[in-house]
């Protein structure tokens, strides 16, 4: 067992709805005692309606902010999805994966972990990395994450409103 706590996010009761789906991951991300450093992972179906417009409010107005830490790491494409516009104001950082095309789902999602560790290793307080990205990468980056992590760290994982 590594350093991570994952909280996967039961959204049976509010998937069918953008709007409770927001207000449901609102009040439970404002609830949660997340460590100092944390992962704010937004699981979705591509192309999937509610999906994105949760993913876009929560990006325009994240509920859980660091000062001068808070970062949207971008799954390869996502950056280029034109309601996906981080706050102005909250987010402080943004960073896209930019794996080669040919890579599989696995590596690629080794390669964001990575690029978490990172964010994580460079900071020096608190830091919240928010993850727009496909839902099947949430499970291997955090699995991958907690191998390689040597403090504690939050894992909030929101899969995508079809499973």
């Amino acid at each position: 067992m590594g350093y991570g706590k994952l909280v996967t996010l039961n959204l049976n009761p509010v998937k069918n709805s953008a709007a409770k789906t927001i207000n449901f991951l609102e009040s439970k991300l404002a609830q949660q005692s997340l460590h100092d450093l944390a992962v704010i992972f937004l699981g979705e179906t591509h192309r999937n309606e509610i999906d994105q417009k949760v993913t876009a409010a929560m990006l325009a107005e994240p509920p859980v902010t660091r000062p001068n830490a808070t970062w949207v790491l971008f799954e390869r494409g996502l950056d280029q999805v034109n309601s996906y516009i981080p706050s102005a104001t909250a987010v402080t950082h943004t960073r896209v994966e930019k794996s080669p095309a040919d890579w599989n789902g696995h590596k690629r999602s080794l390669k964001i972990a990575d690029m978490v560790k990172d964010i994580f290793d460079d900071s020096d307080g608190p830091v919240v990395v928010y993850i727009p990205c496909g839902s099947a990468h949430g499970s291997e980056i955090f699995a991958a994450l907690d191998k390689k992590m040597t403090q504690n760290f939050s894992f909030m994982f929101k899969k995508t409103v079809t499973e």
